[in-house]
């Protein structure tokens, strides 16, 4: 019986781990299947997918993939009351970009900027207190690449 079957593995494991058990049902562009990421920790993976012929001899064939998983970058609080918001422009971002944050608070926030890989890059404080900031890109000196910002406000999440 033909099959195929999506297996996972993380740098420094020895084992793949099935995404799903095999499956006997033919596919015509469509998904083959969905990958939980939740819980595994940002980095770099390799997703393996396996197909079997129903032959004899039962061929395999392998195709290997490698991707980077990136860190949860949205997980702010649903609040009716959004005291503080954050836009980047011009969007893609490049050295002449600017992060603007404008806000009613008065509170220190973090900036974290991490790299598609999740390594972080840039970390920093900021207080604030109301009013609007500019942050301007090309100040933080960052190589080209693509980058997730993070700003959390502690008790009231991230943005």
């Amino acid at each position: 019986m033909a099959w195929y079957q999506l297996f996972y593995l993380h740098p420094g494991d020895r084992s793949w781990i099935p995404v799903q058990s095999k499956m006997t049902v033919g596919k015509h562009d469509d998904i083959l299947a969905n990958w939980d990421t939740y819980g595994l920790s940002p980095g770099a993976y390799t997703i393996k997918l396996v197909l079997c012929d129903n032959t004899a001899d039962s061929n395999k064939i392998e195709a290997l993939k490698a991707i980077n998983l990136l860190p949860k970058i949205l997980g702010m609080k649903e609040n009716d009351d959004i005291r503080m918001k954050a836009t980047i422009s011009p969007n893609p971002v490049g050295n002449t970009s600017i992060l603007t944050i404008e806000t009613l608070l008065s509170k220190s926030l973090s900036l974290t900027i991490v790299d598609v890989s999740g390594k972080v890059v840039r970390k920093s404080v900021i207080k604030l207190s109301e009013g609007k900031y500019i942050i301007r890109i090309g100040d933080l000196n960052l190589n080209s690449g693509v980058y997730c910002c993070i700003l959390d406000t502690g008790g009231l999440g991230k943005l």
